[in-house]
């Protein structure tokens, strides 16, 4: 008989229990006793086991009570590793922060080193038994009974050799009140994935913001010899890792974290991309340029296989389309799949714009993960603002089913209404193929409108382990108005340049406090006063939920070197108020007039020169200058065979070099009269030929 007697250990830990686990289908394995003395001191022996052993010995030996016998036995030399199952189904790792329901049992099962030991017997020792009480089960080294929540400290060693342990630590949490787990329900599995509150969903979507932001470089992607991949901001790569790690820690798995590693493949695949204008997830070497190094092609081969990819759409719309695929995406789901993996941690976000001007984009998920686990999207509480109307329902789980087998049933569980789903039903569909092995469930309801506080819950059969799991709808945010929210343009240059055209630059984000809104959803976008030079403004209108209204301010301006065609002739700004005109567009023209001002987008600027070689062998007959010229340029009217007429104005203060040379030989400068000697000196080198009349006016 095994006594029962324990020493204490660690510390604050309480002494539990000693679970008895033997051999598979043998109990205790007695050796034959050799000795004709033992044999003759007793008939069946009783041994005790010594408590004696050699720390990580793996033997001790056993005493025979009635005669002293002595046999030699194994014990474990070492803890290979620690598992548990729960609901008699799923394995897992202790470490796993599990969420459990009171009365739920997890089932301890050590696996030990030899494993084919005398005696396996272990202890099993938690800190707290307000949170859990350990039970003996035959075959396993223990049962946690689930009697509160917490933080729980389990220990689990040797019996013989105490040296021999593994301690672990994970949490306990009450599921809120509405929140069924479906798992401890006779005949039902739940899901592996962690139960998120409402309010705790809500704490993270705040924290982790996501505003769609536009592509935005430490240094841009080359595509051309020598070829550079590029780098995105950290501002760029956060933004669109924030919404994935959103949809995942609704679904209720770990977050993700971008690695060097994972963020190369990414952005080597899209850039491979925007130079070939191209996506394939297959490259071969026949698509590599000559003049590209072996190390990026390598980086973009491996990074076209194991991403999504996408084109025409920023890196966050790319998410949200990979994970709100519509019906007609049923055989593609291994987008949403990918994404929400369980083990996927590494992540990579690649984008780049082609010389056309489309941008492909890569987002990796390392096509090369192991079968999932039993997860589903929607999440169990589920925000409205990720979720909507006419998208799939999916369950992924590990078992590989056949869709012939396998139904569901959807319950409204405030109405009773139900809809069922089976092989050749409207709307659904099973994948066995996409996203890593394992089998995804799709179905699509049809004409629900999903409203806050509406319940539904998910029961599939046909398969070896039902799976029944409860959604909840939620709105993350109070609707609200919008009239004090924060609204932020992307506009790289800090204002936009006129082209004589609608200027609309794109909405970056729109905050309420520190919830960010979504364009479409929740307001809408309108542009006024947005075509001429000047102040123009943004109207931010709440929709849905919200109400109200935000405007936001942005800059239409000019900048140096930009050219206008003003009534057939070209004008360069040179300044803030200035331009220069530089010639004309229309050949028709023979006489020209230099205006004083000019209006360009519904403002005044003041020419205040003429450009080099302006109106060189042009077919003009008469040129007449304004009074705010102060230069023209060298070789402005430079061949004008056919000028036979120039009026200056009276602000002229430089004319270059060979400005007349070759005009008309019966050609008249008329030059105001009041500064006469001043222009005829600063025509001594403009190159007019010496028959030309000045003329006085």
């Amino acid at each position: 008989m095994i006594q029962r007697k324990l020493k204490k250990r660690l510390g604050k830990l309480t002494r539990i229990l000693v679970i008895a686990i033997l051999c598979a289908g043998t109990g205790i394995n007695v050796p034959a006793d050799n000795s004709l003395a033992a044999a003759s001191k007793c008939t069946e022996h009783n041994y005790i086991i010594q408590q004696t052993a050699v720390p990580g010995s793996g033997k001790t030996t056993k005493v025979c009570q009635e005669c002293g016998d002595t046999q030699e036995m194994t014990i474990p030399a070492s803890i290979n590793s620690i598992a548990w199952i729960k609901d008699n189904v799923n394995s897992n790792s202790p470490e796993t922060h599990s969420i459990c329901d009171k009365g739920e049992q997890i089932e301890i099962y050590v696996s030990c080193n030899p494993s084919d030991v005398d005696n396996k017997e272990f202890v099993v020792e938690v800190s707290d038994t307000s949170v859990a009480v350990p039970s003996a089960r035959e075959g396993y080294a223990g049962v946690l009974n689930i009697t509160g929540s917490g933080e729980l400290t389990v220990n689990v060693h040797a019996k013989y050799d105490p040296s021999i342990e593994q301690t672990f630590t994970f949490t306990i949490k009450d599921i809120p009140e509405g929140a069924v787990n479906y798992g401890t329900q006779k005949g039902y599995t739940g899901l592996d994935a962690q139960y998120h509150t409402k309010e705790e969903i809500r704490n993270y979507y705040l924290k982790h913001p996501n505003y769609n932001l536009e592509p935005e470089y430490k240094v841009k992607p080359l595509l051309e010899a020598p070829y550079t991949i590029g780098e995105l901001t950290e501002e760029a790569k956060q933004d669109a890792l924030n919404l994935l790690n959103i949809y995942r820690y609704i679904t209720g798995v770990p977050e993700v974290s971008i690695t060097e590693k994972a963020q190369n493949y990414a952005q080597a695949a899209a850039s491979f991309f925007a130079l070939t204008d191209y996506r394939s997830h297959v490259l071969s070497m026949a698509d590599k340029p000559k003049d590209m190094s072996k190390e990026i092609f390598k980086q973009a081969y491996y990074g076209a296989w194991n991403s999504n990819i996408a084109s025409s759409m920023k890196l966050s719309e790319t998410i949200v389309a990979y994970m709100l695929e519509s019906e007609k995406d049923y055989n593609n789901f291994g987008h949403r799949m990918q994404l929400l993996k369980y083990n996927y941690k590494e992540a990579g976000f690649g984008i780049a714009r082609s010389k056309s001007g489309c941008l492909h984009s890569a987002t990796y998920v390392n096509a090369y993960m192991s079968k999932n686990k039993i997860i589903s999207y929607p999440g169990q509480n589920q925000p409205l603002e990720y979720f909507g109307n006419n998208y799939a329902w999916t369950i992924v789980f590990p078992e590989e089913s056949y869709k012939t087998k396998i139904n569901v049933k959807l319950t409204d569980m405030k109405t009773g209404q139900t809809w069922n789903y089976k092989n050749g039903s409207d709307g659904f569909y099973i994948d066995t193929n996409s996203g890593g092995g394992g089998t995804c469930v799709i179905f699509f309801p049809k004409d629900i409108e999903y409203k806050e506080g509406d319940c539904y819950k998910v029961e599939i059969n046909g398969i070896t382990n039902p799976i029944s799991y409860q959604v909840n709808m939620f709105y993350l945010a109070d609707g609200d108005s919008i009239e004090k929210a924060d609204v932020g343009l992307f506009m790289p240059a800090g204002s936009c340049t006129y082209i004589g055209e609608e200027q609309k630059p794109p909405v970056k984000y729109v905050k309420l406090g520190t919830v960010p809104l979504k364009e479409g959803r929740d307001y809408t976008v309108e542009y006024q006063n947005n075509v001429n030079i000047g102040i123009a403004t943004v109207k931010v209108t709440g929709k849905g939920r919200y109400t109200g209204t935000a405007t936001k301010d942005f800059k239409i301006d000019t900048y140096n070197g930009l050219r206008f065609n003003v009534g057939g002739f070209v004008y360069t700004v040179t300044g803030k108020d200035e331009v220069s005109c530089t010639g004309f567009v229309s050949k028709k023209i023979k006489k020209v007039k230099i205006p004083e001002t000019v209006k360009i987008g519904g403002k005044d600027f003041v020419v205040t020169s003429i450009g080099i070689s302006a109106f060189t062998s042009e077919d003009i007959k008469s040129v007449n200058i304004g009074s705010n010229v102060k230069k023209i340029g060298k070789c402005a009217f430079e061949f004008c065979y056919k000028l036979k007429e120039i009026t200056l104005g009276s602000g002229i203060e430089e004319i270059g070099k060979n400005a007349f040379k070759g005009i008309n030989q019966k050609a008249v400068i008329n030059l105001p009269a009041g500064q006469f000697s001043k222009y005829k000196n600063l025509l001594k080198n403009t190159g007019q030929g010496k028959k030309v009349k000045i003329n006085k006016i």
